[in-house]
Protein backbone atom coordinates (compact mmCIF):
# COMPACT_ATOMS: atom_id res chain seq x y z
CA UNK A 1 0.00 0.00 0.00
CA UNK A 2 1.51 3.27 -1.46
CA UNK A 3 0.57 6.33 1.40
CA UNK A 4 0.74 9.58 -0.25
CA UNK A 5 3.07 12.33 1.40
CA UNK A 6 1.14 15.58 2.24
CA UNK A 7 3.29 18.48 1.97
CA UNK A 8 2.11 21.24 3.95
CA UNK A 9 4.05 25.16 4.63
CA UNK A 10 2.71 26.22 7.97
CA UNK A 11 4.13 30.11 8.53
CA UNK A 12 4.48 32.21 11.76
CA UNK A 13 0.49 33.14 11.58
CA UNK A 14 -0.86 30.22 10.62
CA UNK A 15 -2.27 27.10 12.88
CA UNK A 16 -2.95 23.77 11.00
CA UNK A 17 -6.16 21.88 12.24
CA UNK A 18 -8.23 19.16 11.49
CA UNK A 19 -10.02 19.42 8.05
CA UNK A 20 -13.31 18.03 10.30
CA UNK A 21 -13.23 20.58 12.91
CA UNK A 22 -11.56 23.68 11.85
CA UNK A 23 -10.92 26.74 14.01
CA UNK A 24 -12.80 29.52 13.19
CA UNK A 25 -11.78 32.92 13.21
CA UNK A 26 -13.33 36.01 15.20
CA UNK A 27 -12.78 39.55 15.40
CA UNK A 28 -14.04 39.85 19.17
CA UNK A 29 -13.97 38.23 22.38
CA UNK A 30 -14.20 38.89 26.33
CA UNK A 31 -10.91 38.42 27.73
CA UNK A 32 -9.68 38.67 31.84
CA UNK A 33 -6.35 40.61 31.90
CA UNK A 34 -4.03 41.60 34.43
CA UNK A 35 -2.33 45.18 34.18
CA UNK A 36 1.06 45.09 34.32
CA UNK A 37 3.09 46.95 36.80
CA UNK A 38 5.31 49.61 34.40
CA UNK A 39 2.22 50.70 32.80
CA UNK A 40 2.41 54.52 32.38
CA UNK A 41 -1.23 55.52 31.15
CA UNK A 42 -4.22 54.19 32.63
CA UNK A 43 -5.98 51.88 29.89
CA UNK A 44 -9.42 53.28 29.20
CA UNK A 45 -12.29 52.65 26.32
CA UNK A 46 -10.54 52.81 22.58
CA UNK A 47 -6.78 51.93 23.89
CA UNK A 48 -4.94 50.92 21.21
CA UNK A 49 -2.38 48.10 21.22
CA UNK A 50 -0.50 45.02 20.08
CA UNK A 51 -2.24 41.53 20.57
CA UNK A 52 0.42 39.21 20.46
CA UNK A 53 -1.56 35.62 20.46
CA UNK A 54 0.62 32.42 19.73
CA UNK A 55 2.84 33.11 16.92
CA UNK A 56 -0.06 36.36 15.65
CA UNK A 57 1.05 39.77 15.84
CA UNK A 58 -2.58 41.97 15.55
CA UNK A 59 -3.48 45.50 16.21
CA UNK A 60 -6.36 45.43 18.64
CA UNK A 61 -8.37 48.19 21.05
CA UNK A 62 -10.05 47.54 23.82
CA UNK A 63 -13.26 48.47 23.23
CA UNK A 64 -15.27 47.73 26.58
CA UNK A 65 -13.70 47.73 30.29
CA UNK A 66 -16.41 45.71 31.82
CA UNK A 67 -15.19 45.25 35.58
CA UNK A 68 -12.44 45.16 37.70
CA UNK A 69 -11.75 42.12 39.27
CA UNK A 70 -10.76 41.27 43.86
CA UNK A 71 -10.17 38.21 45.13
CA UNK A 72 -13.72 38.05 46.11
CA UNK A 73 -15.03 38.30 42.77
CA UNK A 74 -16.11 41.42 40.69
CA UNK A 75 -15.11 44.53 42.64
CA UNK A 76 -16.64 47.50 40.32
CA UNK A 77 -18.11 47.27 37.03
CA UNK A 78 -18.02 48.91 33.96
CA UNK A 79 -14.72 51.15 35.27
CA UNK A 80 -13.46 54.25 34.02
CA UNK A 81 -9.57 53.70 33.82
CA UNK A 82 -7.39 50.44 34.66
CA UNK A 83 -4.88 50.84 36.38
CA UNK A 84 -1.58 49.18 37.16
CA UNK A 85 -1.81 45.87 39.27
CA UNK A 86 -5.43 45.73 38.52
CA UNK A 87 -7.19 42.68 36.90
CA UNK A 88 -10.42 43.19 34.77
CA UNK A 89 -12.63 41.20 32.08
CA UNK A 90 -12.54 43.67 28.98
CA UNK A 91 -13.93 43.41 25.38
CA UNK A 92 -11.03 43.23 22.94
CA UNK A 93 -11.81 44.00 18.75
CA UNK A 94 -8.96 42.96 16.57
CA UNK A 95 -8.45 45.03 12.95
CA UNK A 96 -8.78 41.54 11.10
CA UNK A 97 -9.82 38.22 12.05
CA UNK A 98 -7.23 35.84 13.89
CA UNK A 99 -7.31 32.44 15.22
CA UNK A 100 -8.62 32.19 18.55
CA UNK A 101 -9.97 30.51 21.07
CA UNK A 102 -11.46 30.10 24.98
CA UNK A 103 -8.74 29.60 27.24
CA UNK A 104 -10.35 26.84 28.76
CA UNK A 105 -10.87 25.12 25.58
CA UNK A 106 -7.73 25.18 23.71
CA UNK A 107 -4.89 26.44 26.44
CA UNK A 108 -2.38 27.73 23.13
CA UNK A 109 -4.75 29.73 21.64
CA UNK A 110 -6.28 31.51 24.68
CA UNK A 111 -3.56 33.47 26.11
CA UNK A 112 -2.16 36.28 25.21
CA UNK A 113 -0.19 39.73 25.46
CA UNK A 114 -1.25 43.02 25.18
CA UNK A 115 2.11 45.69 24.24
CA UNK A 116 1.95 49.58 23.34
CA UNK A 117 4.83 51.28 22.68
CA UNK A 118 7.56 48.47 23.56
CA UNK A 119 6.45 47.70 26.38
CA UNK A 120 4.03 44.52 27.74
CA UNK A 121 0.90 46.48 29.19
CA UNK A 122 -1.55 43.63 30.13
CA UNK A 123 -1.64 39.57 29.86
CA UNK A 124 -4.28 37.95 30.01
CA UNK A 125 -6.79 34.77 28.64
CA UNK A 126 -9.96 34.74 26.45
CA UNK A 127 -12.64 33.79 28.35
CA UNK A 128 -15.70 34.17 25.39
CA UNK A 129 -15.57 34.38 22.14
CA UNK A 130 -18.54 37.61 20.86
Amino acid sequence: MVVPRLWCTVRGTQVLCSAEAPLPVHTKFSAQIIIMQGVRRPITNGYNLLLYLHTAEQQAVVTKLVAVLGKGGVTQKAPRCLMKGQSALVEITTSRPICVAPFTELKPLGRFTCRDGGETVAVGIVKELL
